[in-house]
């Protein structure tokens, strides 16, 4: 695939019209969002931070990698920047909708109500595939196969363990990846797969429940060389999960919904990376959800504190 040509702000212009638009965090650029950011390395005193890398990290949601649109987008998105001199990471949710219906399995019990979610989850998943003109692949297929073990355990049991909540709930992420990454190559992108539990390592928290220690967990940030030559050695355009990561055994973990732009954070600390981009279909934050609410108004200035509430 031919990469974008024109100046950076025609490139732009192209890009919000495809109906994603960005916030970028540039340490080289925007010193200021470095300071106050929450997921700064840490860095010993007497010691210079990490001079930023070759690395750009790229996080799309789950509407953003949900259509052919969005997706032909992105690939416009990674071979720009690919094509300026970057290493490319995209990191990017589940397709929309996939982790409720993960969840509405996990309690649906017996019967018709836990296979009408199987066949939704298997559906829009080769569906979207589908749509992308790509095969839904083996990794897929083993994804939902162990999807079936494992709803079939459920009743057995009796409850749902948080671990088991969690490797239920990582297969979305799992599966979409598989998919995005076989539409880039498809566009003529050098793009490889990357399992972001072998990047993310869960940090033990003593006051934190086990319960958190799953669901919610935590990760370290520091620049990490080792991560950076690995990446480096699999293609220039990288695809791997937001939301999952492991703990010290290797068990999975996830980071709390909505934990994709965490992982895309911490991944650009660890990859000392010049530019992490958040990409969403929203131009900002609203009053109320805007599909829902029509008279919604876009909120020009808010308070961090207002925005967690």
């Amino acid at each position: 695939m031919e990469p974008p040509r024109g100046s950076a702000g025609g490139q732009e212009a192209r890009e919000r019209s495809q109906g994603l638009r960005r916030r970028a965090v540039e340490r080289s650029r925007h010193p200021r969002a470095q300071r106050t950011s929450r997921f700064r390395p840490r860095v010993s005193e007497g010691t210079s931070v990490p001079r930023p890398s070759a690395w750009i990290v790229l996080k799309f949601g789950g509407t953003s990698v949900s259509t052919l649109a969005n997706w032909t987008n992105i690939a416009r998105v990674a071979a720009a920047r690919s094509a300026g001199g970057a290493r490319v990471l995209i990191v990017h949710s589940a397709v929309t909708g996939i982790t409720d219906r993960l969840e509405r399995l996990m309690d649906a019990g017996r019967g018709e109500a836990q296979e009408q979610e199987l066949r939704a989850v298997e559906e829009r998943h080769r569906g979207l595939a589908t749509e992308l003109g790509v095969t839904l692949g083996e990794e897929i297929e083993r994804e939902l196969a162990e999807l079936r073990e494992i709803a079939a355990a459920i009743p057995q049991a009796g409850e749902v363990s948080d671990r088991t909540r969690a490797h239920v709930l990582a297969a979305g992420e799992l599966m979409a990846t598989h998919i995005g990454v076989r539409f880039l190559r498809s566009r003529g992108l050098e793009a490889a797969w990357a399992d972001a539990r072998t990047m993310l390592r869960a940090e033990e928290r003593h006051s934190a429940s086990a319960k958190a220690s799953v669901l919610s967990a935590v990760c370290g940030f520091v620049p990490d060389a080792a991560l950076e030559e690995r990446l480096r050695g699999l293609a220039p355009v990288i695809v791997t999960q937001g939301f999952i990561a492991s703990d010290e055994d290797g068990n999975t973990v996830l980071l709390g919904r909505g934990g994709s732009d965490t992982s895309a954070a911490y991944l650009a600390a660890k990859l000392r990376a010049q530019r992490l981009e958040i990409w969403t279909d929203v131009p900002g934050m609203f009053s109320a959800n805007p599909r829902a609410t029509p008279t919604a108004r876009l909120l020009r200035a808010l308070h961090y504190d207002e925005a967690q509430e």
